[in-house]
């Protein structure tokens, strides 16, 4: 399984610029339609599939889902630049995976139970962030 991850990894790595602008198309909804079969469509989803499948028969699927949705959420509410979005969402996800195992060894709870509690408290922690800055650019622009 790590085999398997780690080339996952290196592939993203290897076509980053590649992802990021098939995000970019369509955040920005200049999607153009593709036709029978989009190469690299394929392989972004079959990557993004292979390891969900993976990671869910290991680590559960309500921590792997919150895995997905809170640690690149959070940096989409933290980071100013998008350059940055990677790294704030690994600083989440690693800060989450470690006081939630923390607290699961301390206190005797279920790990993932932990890490998803922990990972919660982290996304309230950035939407509250993102609220001051909010309110502190408001009363600015006034």
């Amino acid at each position: 399984m790590g085999v398997v991850f780690g080339i996952i990894g290196v592939v993203h790595f290897v076509f980053r610029k590649r992802f990021f602008a098939l995000t970019e198309t369509f955040e920005s909804h200049d999607a153009k339609p593709v036709g029978l079969f989009d190469p690299w469509n394929f392989l972004f989803y079959l990557s993004i599939g292979l390891a969900i499948v993976l990671a869910v028969r290991v680590g559960g699927v309500i921590p792997i889902f919150s895995y997905i949705v809170v640690p690149p959420v959070a940096a989409i509410m933290l980071a100013r630049k998008k350059s940055s979005l990677v790294i704030v969402a690994l600083i989440v996800s690693v800060l989450g995976s470690f006081l939630g195992l923390y607290f699961s060894v301390q206190f005797d709870f279920p790990a993932g139970s932990s890490i998803v509690a922990i990972l919660g408290g982290l996304f309230l922690v950035a939407a509250a962030l993102m609220g001051i800055r909010q309110r502190k650019s408001d009363t600015v622009q006034v």
